[in-house]
């Protein structure tokens, strides 16, 4: 057997290897129960790297052409009984909170006698469109999808409710396919954290964020507005930059949140609190900050509104909104099997409430209660501290534009 790429058309080579191995089966040039060569042999024979091949080899899984066995190697698949997977599509697999989702689908699908497929683009939304392009239905009995945070992928979704494959959208929600989702409640997530800000007495706020036109986005960034208005003010009027999501670099995640905590600073020296939108991002700023030298929380304060276990480590602890993001796995595996037993009731719109871990990055400018905040963040410190202590033991072995000013 050998795989052959044409580099004079403009096809991928990912569709090319897939297309040519399909083939062989279909033609029963290669027989159900046969092992495939190795993908290091593929890779050499067609001249292409071995996680091209990969991609080709997980999307014939997926299409129920291929089954792979760990150690044992990749076989053809017996087409006149193909297995149901639930597949999970996910835009990469680097991330903490990536891994606590996973954890919850595990446990709400621990009595599902079906296969989970687990399918992640490297932060490649493009990719990751393929992917969900290509579920299939006669492999594939559902699909638990983390869509990419742009518009512009809807048709992705809309073609798969086409295919009639069942499927509930899991953190990001992008309108207006109606199909059932989880995630937390936006609105509430963003006018929690900003209002968190404003009651430290913090009012020139800096705006970190990307520039994603996905609902969750919306209404989050709605919420942050809500906070505002409480206070006579407007999101429009803040200090704002965003990020292109599709810019992200997955190898240095942090790096935009770096640079732009850089360049909102230098143009907006006055600031004395950032609120970002993203973990990675937070990181970033701190380290922006650092470089500037600037202290947090005693030049700039910090609040995320995305959490990571290792914020509490950092020098200062970073204050961050958490996400429920193993309950939010398990309601999305839940609803997922309730829609594959009922296709024909109405979509569910679950979300959840984040909670607000208080640590050291935000400091109190309000003199009347800063000595109150200050003993009740000591207090939650040290019940997390132990908490996390627990969790981390029993479970884990374009530049935007600026705009207004202060």
């Amino acid at each position: 057997m050998e795989i052959l790429i044409n580099d004079q058309i403009a096809k991928p080579y990912v569709t090319q290897i897939e297309d040519q191995l399909s083939r062989l089966i279909r033609r029963q040039e290669l027989k159900p129960g046969e092992k495939i060569p190795s993908i290091r042999t593929l890779a050499s024979q067609s001249n292409v790297s071995i996680g091209i091949v990969k991609q080709a080899i997980r999307s014939l899984v997926l299409q129920g052409y291929l089954r792979s066995h760990g150690g044992r190697g990749v076989f053809v698949n017996q087409r006149s009984s193909p297995k149901r997977n639930v597949a999970v599509v996910l835009p990469a697999l680097l991330d903490e909170h990536i891994w606590r989702i996973i954890a919850g689908i595990k446990h709400g699908l621990i009595e599902e006698p079906g296969e989970l497929l687990i399918l992640a683009a490297n932060y490649d939304f493009r990719q990751e469109s393929d992917i969900i392009a290509k579920l299939d239905k006669s492999s594939t009995m559902g699909a638990l999808i983390y869509p990419p945070p742009e518009s512009c992928y809807l048709a992705a979704l809309q073609e798969l409710m086409q295919k009639g494959i069942p499927f509930v959208q899991i953190d990001t929600v992008l309108e207006p396919v109606k199909a059932d989702s989880v995630a937390i409640d936006g609105r509430k997530h963003g006018l929690d954290g900003m209002k968190y800000l404003l009651e430290n007495g913090h009012t020139k706020i800096g705006i970190i964020a990307h520039s994603g036109d996905a609902y969750t986005m919306k209404e989050i960034r709605a919420g942050i507005d809500d906070a505002l208005q409480m206070h006579k003010m407007s999101l429009e009027h803040l200090p704002f930059l965003a990020q292109d999501p599709e810019d992200m670099n997955s190898s240095e995640p942090w790096a935009y949140g770096q640079a732009m905590t850089i360049e909102i600073m230098n143009k907006f020296p006055k600031i004395t609190a950032l609120l970002i939108l993203d973990a990675h991002m937070a990181s970033g700023a701190l380290l922006g900050l650092k470089s500037l030298g600037l202290s947090v929380p005693e030049d700039v304060s910090i609040l995320s509104l995305g959490n990571m276990n290792s914020f509490m480590f950092n020098n200062p602890s970073i204050t961050a909104m958490d996400q429920p993001y193993e309950e939010i796995g398990r309601l999305a595996a839940n609803q997922l099997l309730e829609r594959i037993a009922e296709p024909g009731s109405p979509p569910k719109a679950i979300r959840l409430e984040s909670t607000l871990l208080k640590r050291d990055s935000v400091r109190c400018i309000l003199e009347q209660s800063c000595r109150r905040e200050q003993q009740i963040r000591k207090t939650a410190y040290r019940i997390e501290t132990v908490q996390n202590g627990e969790i981390a033991a029993g479970k884990y072995e374009k530049n935007g534009q600026l705009r207004s000013s202060i």
